[in-house]
């Protein structure tokens, strides 16, 4: 975030000097002790969230950290500043760039690795006052105004992660806001014309990402051609929530649509028109199949998935992964059945926060993270490692997501979200809440 000092400009050196150092140090005390106001609240007592990391050179082990130091704009370091926030999404763009979007905090990026974080304002601080009390007020409401933004997702442009889309609620309307310095400032790019409206996801074209599709309330595909300059209603699911929008694989016709209840949709014609998919599931679970079969040919006996919550495509599409009906499932083809993953747990349905299948080692390699605990199979979900494998004496909140790095896979990320949270319309929401949505 930079300071908007335009307003120095007329102002003697002396002046300029004095006023420059009471609005860092305000901004130090206020910063310090602002706590950000959010739907959601803070973590659960006692329990740690935020980002670990794994970090091993030799591959030995886990040996997971903390990764929670936030840098502030001022350029104060503060130690574990993020440990009390809850974590909607996070994205890699590079060997040491991930940006973090959270529920309590707001949205940051770090280019270390994790080793420092820097909260992204959507909201730009451009103050005039020149007395110390009144240059206080301005920042508390800054701060204030950026905590009322009710972040719901972010993308980033595939061929420049320097633009950044984000949406959610502002004053009780939904918006997209955009980037391209990566967060040093924002414009907003769309407002919905209903009340108590949100946007609640975003996807970029890959071939062409002047194309950029959102999700308006729960049921509107709405689409922009030239980078969120203008907008149109492109198609709404009649009686349907949709949980997720992307795309399967590097080109504009593998526009996808995950419905909570119908299955999964697809447009070849930028959002035009669409097909929907049911999907159906095997008697077998995964790893009770042979090596390289997986699903076959559906009939009327394979029982259709009744709700849905995420569809992870694999190898652009070879493979798909489903988090749906309380547990995960594997296919070769949206064609085929779908076979249980069955993992070490009594439970015969659990909450699956997230599941990572290897970019390049899928199908034999995946991670799924089941409340705070981390499996993984190696060979194709036969059999999966049971020990812990986080090996931190501080607890922790469940496992959100999991990012493996995408140049060394002996670095892993977790994202970790409030052990009162659940995945509920494809966002992460409050047990026993009403939702985001009312």
């Amino acid at each position: 975030m930079i300071l908007n000092l335009n307003m120095f400009n007329l102002l003697p050196s002396k002046i300029v000097v004095q006023r420059l150092l009471i609005i860092l140090f305000t901004c130090l005390a206020i910063l310090s002790s602002a706590s950000s106001c959010t739907l959601f609240g803070g973590s659960s007592s006692g329990v740690v969230l935020g980002v670990i990391k794994r970090d091993n050179p030799d591959g030995k082990g886990y040996r997971f950290g903390f990764i929670n130091t936030e840098k502030l704009y001022t350029g104060e370091v503060k130690q574990g500043k993020l440990n009390p926030a809850s974590g909607l999404k996070m994205a890699q763009t590079g060997a040491n760039s991930l940006y973090l979007l959270t529920e309590k905090n707001g949205f940051f990026r770090t280019v270390d690795g994790g080793k420092h974080w820097e909260r992204k304002y959507v909201f730009g601080f451009e103050g005039t006052a020149t007395e110390r009390r009144q240059i206080q007020r301005e920042i508390n409401a800054w701060l204030a105004r950026n905590d009322s933004f009710i972040a719901t997702d972010f993308v980033v442009d595939p061929k420049d992660d320097e633009i950044v889309y984000i949406t959610g609620q502002f004053e009780n309307v939904g918006r997209i806001f955009k980037t391209e310095n990566g967060g040093n400032s924002f414009s907003q790019i769309y407002s919905s014309v209903e009340k108590d409206g949100f946007v609640r996801f975003v996807t970029v074209d890959p071939e062409n990402t002047q194309n950029i599709y959102a999700l308006a309330g729960k049921d509107t595909i709405i689409r922009s051609q030239n980078g969120g300059q203008t907008w149109q209603k492109m198609h709404t699911f009649e009686r349907e929530t949709v949980v997720q929008i992307g795309f399967y694989n590097d080109f504009s016709d593998s526009l996808f649509a995950l419905l909570k209840n119908q299955g999964l949709a697809f447009s070849e014609d930028f959002g035009e028109t669409w097909r929907i998919l049911e999907l159906t599931k095997d008697k077998q679970a995964l790893g009770e199949q042979p090596t390289g079969i997986f699903g076959q040919r559906p009939n009327k006996d394979n029982p259709k998935f009744s709700l849905y919550e995420k569809v992870i495509p694999v190898q652009y599409g070879n493979y798909w992964v489903v988090i749906a009906d309380k547990n995960i499932w594997f296919s070769d083809s949206l064609e085929n059945t779908f076979l249980r993953l069955s993992l070490p747990t009594e439970a015969k349905e659990y909450e699956t926060y997230d599941i990572f299948p290897h970019p390049t080692q899928a199908p034999q390699r995946m991670m799924v993270a089941v409340n705070n605990k981390l499996f993984e199979t190696k060979d194709g979900g036969k059999t999966w490692s049971t020990g812990d494998k986080i090996g931190l004496q501080t607890p922790i909140g469940n496992i959100g997501q999991i990012i493996i790095d995408q140049n060394n896979d002996e670095i892993i990320y977790l994202m970790l979200v409030d052990k009162k949270t659940v995945r509920r319309d494809g966002l992460y929401q409050r047990v026993g809440g009403d939702g985001i949505f009312g």
